[in-house]
């Protein structure tokens, strides 16, 4: 290796380093996510402590499913605040009452200082999951963009074990209580992070959004390139709310945003997020021999290690085949632990477990972290900050609705039939993968505005050619055709043997490899 290649590969490599670091800060607000939806695992223990408070059934089931509520206004709040402030510095902002959130939950005198409590850290952990993914996404690399992104799962998964550590070995208040400590940290280290680019060059501010892309690329790194394409794709970007509406009755806009809401819902459906709360009482209906609390910690354990393996695979496997079989054992295992159930056989207590173990592994592996990277990279720039509350509120109302259910529905039908209905949520989610999810890997956000406007040129044009084509005119070129959405909203495309061989936008060019020879 030369000189120049060994510092080129330096630079590279700080560079790397570099993102990972900013990327971890960003992420590991995350960890509140993964505490809030842990915490009911010691609400067993407020009702049988000696400073425990008197909280009924009924309690229980709103403390556990209300962050689903608390989700769904979050999300329609924090698209306008990042608009206006910018997503890292509302990420700033929303940081600060954290610690205070769960104190006053540790130390509440009663039921109703106990439900603001866990409200406000719902509220802000609601605002945290709509403002990471894009945020990520925009701050990284293409080629670091899927590890990076799965980050945040990590950090969730480190907030979720935290959660269940504390819930065993602890009084549930002072359990409650340090839950509060990281984010004291956080608050301390998000100074060191640049804002997003794509905001600074929407508000006109081009010259900060140089100096953001220094900071994360290094100071001798030529970044011009990459403003460039970034300028060009915020022509489109408007951060009206009206007009991101006006852009969703359109097919290339509308398309990806119903894809990634439908897959968050049946996610959720699915049930991974009612496994995560009820855990501990799950355990005990299906009589495990080992203790529920270290049930729990066990699947925290494995949903952390196979976060971990997606985080080292995702960028080399690619999104849609991770998310396809992940769903497909998801589906899997829930099947065999209903069955079990159902069937009541004896000496098979392990089974369930062993099942649930597996649901999860596969969860941690693709179900849990990919639809979050989708978020960042499927949703249009036009539409993204629309889109994303429009996903993850859709999502957080399915949430609500099975943690809320969860508890009547197996009174009524028993855990191993809910099980059975979580698996086919499951089998419908692989099969919507599999007929509608395009591969998001190693393109680049500028690539990825166009995926969805091709594919219906394409299917226009070859209709268009089919009822034009007869046998003696098979060999035949159009010109291209311009299409014109609006002043800075078009596309065009040109036809030759009734195959798209060239693809123009107001931010993309491509042609097919045909054209190339």
């Amino acid at each position: 290796m030369t000189e120049e290649e060994e510092a080129k590969c330096k630079k590279t490599s700080h560079s790397t380093l570099r993102q990972i670091a900013i990327a971890a800060i960003i992420a590991a607000a995350r960890i509140n996510n993964g505490l809030v939806i842990g915490w009911p695992s010691k609400l067993p223990k407020i009702q049988s402590e000696e400073d425990g408070l008197p909280i009924s059934e009924e309690d229980i089931a709103w403390l556990a499913s209300m962050m689903g509520l608390v989700y769904i206004v979050a999300c329609f709040i924090t698209g306008p605040l990042d608009e206006l402030l910018g997503p890292k510095r509302l990420l700033n902002l929303v940081l600060i009452p954290l610690p205070a959130c769960w104190l006053l939950q540790a130390f509440t005198p009663n039921v109703s200082f106990l439900y603001v409590g866990r409200g406000l850290s719902a509220l802000c952990g609601a605002m945290i999951a709509t403002l990471v993914s894009p945020l990520l996404a925009e701050l990284c690399d293409t080629k670091h963009r899927g590890m990076v992104s799965t980050l945040a799962e990590i950090m969730l998964d480190i907030g979720l074990l935290t959660s269940y550590s504390l819930a065993k070995s602890l009084p549930w208040r002072l359990a409650t209580a340090l839950c509060a400590v990281p984010f004291v940290i956080l608050i301390l280290l998000t100074p060191f992070v640049p804002e997003s680019p794509y905001w600074l060059v929407e508000k006109n501010k081009v010259k900060e959004a140089e100096r953001a892309l220094l900071r994360l690329r290094g100071a001798k790194a030529s970044v011009s390139e990459e403003l460039n394409a970034i300028t060009s794709t915020m022509v489109q970007r408007n951060p009206s709310l009206y007009e991101q509406i006006s852009k969703l009755k359109r097919a290339r806009y509308a398309q990806p945003v119903i894809l990634v809401t439908v897959i968050f819902m049946l996610r959720e459906i699915g049930g991974p997020n009612v496994i995560f709360l009820y855990s501990v009482y799950m355990f005990t209906r299906t009589g495990v021999k080992l203790d529920a609390f270290t049930c729990s910690i066990l699947i925290g354990i494995v949903r952390f290690t196979f976060t971990i393996i997606a985080a080292i695979v995702l960028d080399r496997v690619g999104r849609r085949p991770i998310l396809q079989y992940s769903s497909l054992a998801c589906a899997g295992a829930a099947t065999i632990a209903g069955a079990v159930l159902i069937g009541d056989l004896e000496g098979s207590s392990w089974i369930p477990l062993a099942a649930v173990l597996l649901f999860v592994a596969a969860y941690g592996l693709g179900l849990g972290p990919v639809p979050w990277v989708l978020i960042g990279e499927l949703l249009p720039t036009p539409v993204r900050a629309l889109g994303a509350s429009l996903v993850t509120s859709f999502g957080y109302l399915m949430l609500f609705i099975m943690n809320f259910v969860f508890p009547l529905v197996i009174k009524r039908i028993g855990l191993g039939w809910t099980l059975i209905f979580f698996a086919l949520a499951n089998l419908v989610l692989t099969m919507v993968v599999w007929a509608h999810l395009p591969e998001t890997n190693n393109k680049t956000l500028q690539e990825l505005e166009t995926i969805f406007c091709k594919e219906h040129m394409e299917a226009s044009c070859k209709q268009c050619t089919d009822d034009s084509t007869t046998p003696s005119q098979s060999n035949f070129s159009i010109p291209a055709i311009r299409i014109q959405e609006s002043d800075d909203d078009w596309a065009s495309v040109q036809i030759k043997n009734g195959q798209v061989i060239a693809f123009y936008s107001n931010n993309a060019y491509e042609k097919s490899e045909e054209e190339k020879v």
